[in-house]
């Protein structure tokens, strides 16, 4: 499992829990909060957040990606504080603040 203060991830599961209470997510958004995690600290950009979990290139007009990390935004204890965005670059796990 992967923890980072009060977030725990079971990869092999595919569960996810916020300051000990379950979170709901679907499988693109554990994905996502997955590959973040593992990042934790460094910017992901939308490039590659979207190469990796949708095998293909990003577009300027995308919005499927903020999308998504609103609803884990809102999923997440704390969300807009742990999930940062990066202007016209990406995402970044900040972790414990």
């Amino acid at each position: 499992s992967i923890t980072i203060g009060s977030l725990r991830l079971e990869p092999s599961t595919r569960e996810a829990w916020s300051g000990g209470s379950p979170v709901e997510l679907t499988s693109t958004e554990f994905d996502l909060l997955e590959m973040l995690v593992r990042a934790s600290g460094r910017i992901v950009s939308r490039e590659e957040i979207t190469a990796a979990l949708f095998e293909r290139e990003a577009t300027p007009y995308d919005r499927f990606l903020d999308v998504h990390i609103s609803h884990l935004r809102k999923k997440l204890h704390d969300g807009p504080r742990l999930i940062r965005t990066i202007r016209g670059v990406g995402y970044m796990f900040a972790g414990v603040s």
